[in-house]
Formats: C-alpha cells, structure tokens, sequence
C-alpha cells in the first residue's frame, strides 16, 4: 500500500509534541517494516490530495480537515473520518449521550442568549472547540461566582458544555476501533501521571476502585462508532461503586503508556491486515 500520514501542528499538542510525534513514528517505522511506502507531510503543508491507497491522519485545523472531508467524499479511505473531527465537544458528547454512553450530567450554555441553565456545582466548563489547545479551555467551575466569572468575556466561542463534575478514580482509556485493542491507566496511582494542565488534581488520589473492563471497553466502542473517531483516547471517572462515566473522548491520542501495542493495532486496521 501506499499511504499517507499527516502529522499534527503543535498548536494542537499543548506540551505534548514529543508523545505526539513518537506514535507517528511508531506508526510509520511498523507500517515500512511489512513494505508499506509511507509519505509523512505536516498538516499545514500542500500535501496531495491523490495518489495513495490511505491516508491517516492526526490533523485538526479546520483547513486540514476540510480538505480531508472533499477527499472522503471522493471516495479515499481516511483514518480517523474527517467528518468526525467537524464536531466540537457539544456534539460529540450528545452523540454519546443518544447513543447510549454513560456521560455525565451537562447543559449547554449559548453567550448569543445568555440564558444560565440551571447546572449543580462542583462543574466543569468546557469550550465548544474540538481539541484542547490551552488551560483555559477546560476548567473547573466550584461555584456560581466562578462561573460567572469564566462566562464573562467567554474567548473561546459563544457556546460551552458544562459537564457535572464526577467523584471517583481517574482513568484514561485508549481503543482502535475494529481490533482486539484496548488499554488504560490509572494516571494518579499508577506512574503514568503526565498532564498536560494539571487538571487530574480535581479528581484527588486514587482509591482503587473496582470496574468492568470489558463495559469500559464496550461503551468506549459504542462511542467510536457513534463518533467516527475510531483510534480514540479518553478519559473516564470510576464511582465507589464500579459506574463510570465518560468525560472526555479524543482522536489520535499519543498513546504514550502502550504505544507499541497501540502502533501494531493501527497498523492492523489501516492495511485490514
């Protein structure tokens, strides 16, 4: 096969860069390795819209994306859909919601209204764009006051989900879609503890709560087939009493804690091997 592997601009890997690029080369390293001809191209650069049997992708500006839609509906096979990476955290969270998905309880707030919806405290805001590129645009919200405080001037759109925050073990989980694959952390309690933000602190230390693996792993492939995005990451809170819910549902994550196994099962499903 002939591929394609865009590359992700480091706006959208806030002091990530490293982990970002080390599963694009684990990628590519075993995709030459079975005699596949690889081109890397960086999501800003005129990479070409023909000539390759696949392309994957870990790009997310708009203009990338854009064009990687025009080549989906032309018929080219894009890993993750483009399409998928056109919704903002509004959408893909009601998407889960309908689908079935534990997530926690959530409004929307719209500035063009400025109508607050009746929400319980603690909470976490945020902004309606599709990837996280700064602190602010995911925070937590104690109280009413903060929250006024965060809406005002909102810089990052002009709507925002506001997510009930859960109580419970931290745990980010990592999937591909149409294999056998599937991983997770326990960030604060088990030595995998990077943080782009230092959001985990919210969330306390862990207990050890006990879970299904196998339901964790079934409602995050309910969420990539409702989503689109099919090599996911994410981030689920664990209760005393073995619910979770979903909190954060990412493409393309850097896979850093099992990139290996990660590597071999996206080769897997982008060769259909």
């Amino acid at each position: 096969m002939h591929l394609l592997f865009l590359s992700r601009a480091k706006r959208f890997s806030p002091n990530n860069e490293e982990r970002d690029a080390a599963i694009l080369a684990a990628v590519v390293a075993r995709l030459r390795d079975a005699g596949h001809e690889v081109d890397v191209c960086d999501e800003a650069a005129d990479w070409p819209t023909e000539g390759h049997d696949a392309v994957v992708s870990m790009a997310r500006s708009k203009a990338a994306i854009g064009r990687l839609c025009t080549m989906a509906a032309d018929g080219a096979s894009i890993y993750n859909a483009p399409a998928a990476l056109q919704s903002d955290r509004i959408a893909l969270n009601a998407l889960m919601h309908r689908a079935g998905v534990p997530v926690p309880p959530y409004a929307v707030y719209d500035a063009q209204t400025g109508v607050l919806p009746e929400v319980g405290f603690p909470l976490w805001l945020k902004c309606e764009g599709s990837s996280t590129c700064s602190a602010n645009d995911v925070r937590f919200i104690a109280d009413a006051a903060a929250l006024r405080g965060a809406l005002h001037g909102l810089s990052c759109g002009s709507r925002c989900l506001l997510s009930q925050h859960i109580v419970g073990d931290l745990i980010k989980f990592y999937g591909v879609e149409g294999t056998d694959f599937f991983a997770f952390t326990r960030p604060t309690a088990d030595g995998h503890g990077f943080s782009k933000f230092g959001l985990e602190r919210y969330n306390g230390a862990a207990h050890g709560y006990a879970f299904s693996t196998e339901a964790l792993h079934k409602a995050t492939s309910t969420a990539a087939r409702a989503t689109g995005i099919t090599i996911y990451g994410g981030d689920a809170i664990v209760c005393s009493g073995g619910d979770f819910y979903i909190i954060d549902f990412n493409d393309f994550p850097s896979f850093s804690s099992c990139r290996d196994a990660a590597a071999a099962a996206i080769v897997q499903v982008v060769t259909k091997a």
